[in-house]
């Protein structure tokens, strides 16, 4: 029927005279210049808060679109902020009056989690969160991880300024404990006696700054102590008592960090750049136990200064595989400590995969390395993955033994060292579900098969 309906058409236009006159429209328009806020839903004290982010500097200064957007995002990314609804009113003078219906978001937010795993990892997680939300916005935190494998407790205030910069200050205070077993028991078997136990005590204060949408720029100043808990042998029994080292640390550091990440674990779009440089100074102090009786305590103090950049892209995707790729590399200037193991333990590691945060390897721990890995991940369905992912790990130097147990560099180029990871993984509502193969080069137990369901994510270490 197309001949019949152009017979009803009584006008026609070209693309070019349709376009012309939309111009001409166009042009008729009235700026859209803000020069006046009005904010609903929230009370006096809040409403001023949020004057002083769209007004920054001058209740009479004038708002451009351009300049309204970024001030728009920052609102709505305020977690005391639940929405934030624009409308706008043209004036008798040729502006506009900005209405803003603002939403807020719950005084108390009630947080629960943690990890299920065939293997000793086992942890629960509760959170709490209050909202301070005035003339200043601002919210109080804490979180408690327990288990056996990992007990954390965390307390943070977060002070958001309404500055024409925005800025946030965050002190926080935190208590962390990781305890290793020798043998590789599932949940349901008894676990050898316990070789390592790391424990830290920290506080400290962060501010940071946004940079673009996605990222953001921060200092932090920290200083607390760490406590590790070793033995030198193998041959140890319940009756013996570990060395211990402590040490006592200042440290500070710049970061710079940006995500676009879909996902907290098991991300299959986006990216994650992190960039950071940190210096310590700190007194260390080792004590050794009954598996080296004649030893005498050690002191010594050390300063350092550790550069770091993390990657992860996935940047192609073929009909349902999506490719992405991994690479970590890490430059200090970090000093030996008393011995083989001390030294080793306060070495940064790295740790590509979920399971390598519950273990603990010598042989992907190093001062200076780069380590690079490429993901392959075919979607069954909308959240079920089946993920393929190899990484190489290089360390510049890697760390020896001498005849005392105190570590060397091998000075030769040592080969590469390899982790594989196969994992079938379901995106459940309240967490990932996943089965995991992985194997470990050079390990004493290279293949694991490791179950999991829930979130292996924890609070951060004192030097990380």
């Amino acid at each position: 029927n197309i001949d019949e309906i152009k017979k009803q058409i009584k006008s026609r236009r070209t693309n070019l005279e349709l376009e012309k006159k939309r111009l001409q429209f166009r042009f008729k328009e009235t700026p859209l210049l803000f020069d006046k806020i009005s904010v609903q839903g929230i009370n006096e004290g809040q409403t001023k808060y949020v004057e002083k982010i769209i007004f920054p500097h001058k209740r009479d200064s004038i708002l451009t679109v351009e300049k309204f957007k970024p001030l728009y995002f920052r609102l709505t990314e305020d977690d005391k902020i639940k929405s934030v609804f624009p409308t706008m009113v043209l004036d008798d003078n040729g502006k506009y009056t900005l209405k803003l219906a603002v939403g807020r978001e719950k005084d108390i937010s009630t947080y629960f989690g943690g990890n299920f795993s065939s293997k000793p990892s086992n942890f629960g997680f509760v959170g709490l969160k209050y909202n301070f939300f005035g003339k200043t916005s601002a919210s109080i935190y804490a979180n408690s991880y327990f288990g056996k494998f990992y007990g954390s407790i965390n307390v943070r205030l977060k002070l958001d300024l309404a500055t024409g910069i925005q800025f946030s200050f965050e002190p926080f205070f935190t208590l962390n404990r990781w305890d290793y077993f020798r043998s590789l028991a599932t949940f349901f078997e008894p676990s050898n006696p316990s070789y390592i136990i790391q424990n830290e005590i920290f506080g400290g204060a962060q501010a940071y700054i946004p940079a673009g949408n996605r990222g953001k720029l921060g200092l932090d100043f920290k200083f607390g102590i760490t406590k590790d808990d070793y033995y030198q042998t193998e041959k140890f029994t319940r009756l013996d008592t570990s060395d211990v080292t402590n040490f006592q640390f200042i440290t500070s550091a710049i970061n710079y960090e940006r995500s676009t990440l879909n996902k907290k674990q098991f991300a299959n779009k986006g990216t994650y750049l992190n960039i950071k440089i940190r210096g310590v100074s700190g007194r260390e102090t080792t004590q050794f136990g009954t598996t080296l009786p004649s030893a005498i305590d050690y002191k010594k103090d050390h300063s350092w200064v550790t550069a770091e950049i993390k990657y992860e892209n996935y940047f192609k995707r073929f009909s349902k595989i999506q490719f992405g790729i991994f690479s970590n590399a890490v430059y200090s200037t970090k000093s030996f400590f008393e011995n083989y193991d001390a030294s080793v333990l306060s070495s940064p590691a790295f740790q590509p995969i979920p399971e390598t945060k519950t273990i603990f390897q010598n042989e992907f721990r190093a001062h200076k390395y780069g380590a690079f890995g490429l993901r392959a991940i075919y979607v069954l369905q909308k959240n079920v993955d089946v993920r393929l992912e190899g990484y190489v790990f290089q360390p510049v130097n890697e760390f020896k033994k001498d005849a005392n147990n105190h570590v060397v560099f091998d000075t030769k180029f040592k080969t590469p060292f390899f982790i594989a990871s196969s994992n079938l993984v379901f995106h459940s509502p309240i967490g990932p579900v996943s089965l995991s193969l992985n194997y470990y080069d050079k390990a004493k137990d290279p293949l694991r098969v490791i179950f999991n369901f829930g979130f292996l994510i924890f609070n951060k270490r004192a030097l990380e």
